[in-house]
């Protein structure tokens, strides 16, 4: 088996994070583009076998400029067009570069809109600043990990090689150590996020929220009684009582369910920042050097 770095091993966690919310196509979808387009490439009309591997699935928009793996968002190709050729052109220059006759353009532009209007209402938005930080956040996770586990003497067997109880206790002393875990602190304002299918299009609802106090079941059970003050709820119904399951808590966020809604309804909890309020309380200028106690005067 080959040799996985650190880099490798957070290049497949960000694949596979991004693959949870963007998958690839199924086989039935790839069938439907190799019929629509009659086996042949979208762009230069090029005649294609599906069983000589000749066709690629093109992304219109590539992924590197946010495009999906939506379905509405590929179309079959010969590997020239979807190579060298296009470069970083996006697919209507690319046509109307490389087609001469408008007639032949044209037909070729309209069936691409098409195809991507036939799909268009299947796709689902996809939050990427929510995202990237949850990435992001794995990310950090696991360089933790990592710098914690390099930390400990292991044999080539992957046993402790020492053998010694208190040697095996202070890897974990290690770990532990390392991994800061976000906390709540009562009188204390906060970034919160709600997450649940309730909001509909907006998958999401931001608000700025000040705990007012924290209760702790004896049970262990990863529970908690949030007492908050919700900013964005109308006057008279700002302080809600939420009883909560934690998910994860990582390094800079809180991530929990709640036990109270139907559907489900997550909260995910971190640091506010005079960026955050800019950006979700549009009109409002707050104090970048005395945010919190602007917080308490303004909301």
């Amino acid at each position: 088996m080959p040799k996985i770095t650190p880099s490798m091993a957070k290049n497949t966690i960000r694949r596979s994070l991004r693959a949870i919310v963007d998958s690839e196509l199924s086989a039935t979808e790839k069938t439907a583009i190799w019929d629509y387009f009659f086996s042949q490439c979208a762009y230069c009309d090029k005649e294609l076998t599906r069983e000589g591997r000749q066709g690629q699935l093109d992304h219109l928009i590539p992924t590197t400029s946010g495009g999906t793996n939506h379905i509405s968002n590929r179309v079959l190709s010969c590997p020239t067009c979807n190579g060298d050729e296009m470069r970083e052109e996006d697919w209507n220059s690319f046509l109307n570069r490389m087609i001469i006759g408008p007639a032949t353009r044209e037909v070729r532009i309209q069936r691409i809109q098409r195809w991507v209007q036939l799909h268009s209402h299947l796709k689902k938005p996809i939050d990427e600043g929510i995202l990237e930080r949850h990435i992001e956040n794995v990310c950090n996770a696991f360089d933790t990990a990592v710098a914690a586990l390099k930390g400990c003497p292991v044999s080539n067997t992957g046993v402790d090689s020492t053998r010694q109880i208190p040697q095996r206790e202070s890897c974990r002393g290690i770990l532990a150590s390392s991994v800061m875990r976000f906390t709540i602190e009562a009188n204390r304002w906060y970034a919160c996020e709600l997450i649940g299918d309730e909001f509909e299009e907006d998958i999401c609802s931001y608000s700025p929220i000040k705990i007012l106090r924290l209760e702790t079941p004896a049970h262990g059970d990863r529970s908690i009684r949030l007492h908050f003050y919700h900013a964005n709820y109308p006057e008279g119904v700002r302080d809600k009582i939420y009883n909560l399951r934690t998910i994860e808590r990582g390094e800079n966020y809180f991530l929990a369910k709640s036990l109270d809604h139907n559907p489900v309804r997550i909260l995910h909890i971190y640091d506010i920042s005079y960026e955050w309020v800019v950006r979700h309380l549009p009109g409002m200028t707050p104090d970048k050097n005395d945010l919190h106690r602007w917080l308490d005067r303004h909301l």
